[in-house]
């Protein structure tokens, strides 16, 4: 519905009214088809019912309706003018209806055959049966702009149903690609966070060193050595391996010493 500025109040379309219709007269009882000329080919298209309506249940009578909208009564009065261009295609329905908004049709107006139905936006209202007629037989040429147009809605239904399937599947795919970005910058901030909280604790920044990468093979053991111990244990370790590096340069320095004793006496024969 679009809004009017001298109104403001909701002004109903043709679209509106076509998607009532649809609503109210549906599969599987109904078949309803659109813009359906009197014939195809060359000597088809003279005329056009804005809908063909067929009904599907033999029990409530397999009749043939022919639908004119009119949402202006402009529209209408041009129609009113001259309902005989209606009869090409009249003729091959049980009845013939017009479906408006309310107020566009003075009942006055109306050719005796033809029934009236107003939609006002929430309900449908009959405000004059339409008459029951002798159709003619239906000819091939009006059969083929039947199955023309009842092609064109499969097609276009199809096309729908692909449409909001494709709809699904990207809309699923998004929400996973949203979960997992979520989930992987959950998991990134609490890693940072503890790489954070080691650096702090340890004065350890294992992002980067002044000696390079860090040697995390040899880390490691240190790391798992000291998992589940105590403070206590953790200072005895650690005294422990001082006292070996003072052993070690102990054995190391003579050693020194020695090769730069060597070094002098074999500059001094040279």
């Amino acid at each position: 519905m679009t809004m009017t500025k001298q109104t403001m109040k909701p002004r109903i379309t043709a679209s509106d009214i076509r998607a009532a219709m649809l609503k109210k007269w549906c599969e599987p009882e109904w078949a309803v088809m659109w813009e359906v000329s009197n014939g195809t080919g060359a000597r088809g298209g003279i005329r056009y019912a804005d809908a063909i309506m067929m009904s599907l249940w033999p029990s409530r009578g397999l009749e043939l309706h022919g639908v004119e909208i009119k949402v202006t009564k402009h529209d209408w009065r041009k129609e009113a003018a001259d309902p005989t261009k209606a009869e090409t295609i009249a003729a091959y329905c049980d009845r013939w209806w017009v479906h408006t908004p309310p107020g566009i049709v003075d009942l006055t107006e109306l050719p005796p055959a033809w029934g009236l139905r107003e939609w006002t936006g929430k309900q449908w209202n009959t405000v004059k049966d339409a008459e029951r007629t002798d159709a003619k037989p239906m000819d091939r040429t009006f059969l083929a702009a039947l199955l023309r147009r009842n092609d064109e809605g499969m097609k276009r239904h199809a096309r729908d149903m692909l449409e909001a399937e494709r709809a699904v599947i990207e809309r699923q795919f998004n929400n996973r690609v949203e979960l997992r970005i979520k989930q992987a910058t959950r998991e990134h901030e609490s890693l940072t966070c503890a790489v954070n909280t080691f650096a702090a604790q340890t004065g350890l920044d294992i992002r980067q060193s002044a000696w390079g990468a860090w040697d995390f093979d040899s880390i490691a053991p240190l790391i798992n050595a000291l998992k589940g111990r105590d403070i206590d244990w953790t200072i005895q370790a650690v005294k422990s391996m001082s006292t070996q590096l003072k052993q070690l340069t102990d054995r190391i320095e003579p050693a020194i010493e020695a090769m730069e004793a060597l070094k002098g006496k074999t500059d001094g024969s040279a």
